[in-house]
């Protein structure tokens, strides 16, 4: 099997590019700057126009699991948060197991370990244990 050929621009240089999966030949991306080429959609499938500020940058918002109504403890619990939580987070401090249960599920977090789970919504998580840990919900 030969080598595939490296894509050049007129000056001979090699342009921004990937090996496609038939492993034969090179394709350009075709994007700003060696960025990909990227549809923006809405949720009825429609392109978006991405917005480019005069210095280049574009203006974002970032999205992600945002850490909720900390707590601690040491001994056997029903925590009820405030809001409906997607995710849960415990770290068993303690030298024996405990047990979470969310959404009737029930999970052991072995000591000195840590649980990190994304759920269905929920708004209480039972904590069975005799040692110390922590522990939050994300939003």
């Amino acid at each position: 099997m030969g080598l595939a050929k490296l894509l050049s621009d007129l000056a001979g240089t090699p342009v921004p590019q990937f090996l496609k999966r038939d492993g034969l030949s090179y394709e350009a991306i075709k994007g700003a700057n060696g960025a990909m080429d990227v549809n923006l959609k809405d949720a009825g499938g429609g392109v978006n126009a991405l917005a480019v500020n005069s210095d280049g940058s574009v203006n974002t918002k970032l999205t992600g699991r945002l850490v909720n109504e900390p707590f601690t403890g040491s001994t056997t619990v029903t925590h009820t948060f405030t809001k409906p939580m997607r995710e849960f987070f415990i770290s068993n401090d303690g030298d024996s197991n405990l047990t979470i249960t969310i959404n009737n599920m029930t999970f052991t977090v072995y000591p000195f370990t840590s649980f990190d789970e994304a759920f269905e919504p929920f708004t209480f998580v039972n904590i069975t244990t005799e040692g110390p840990y922590q522990a939050w919900g994300r939003a």
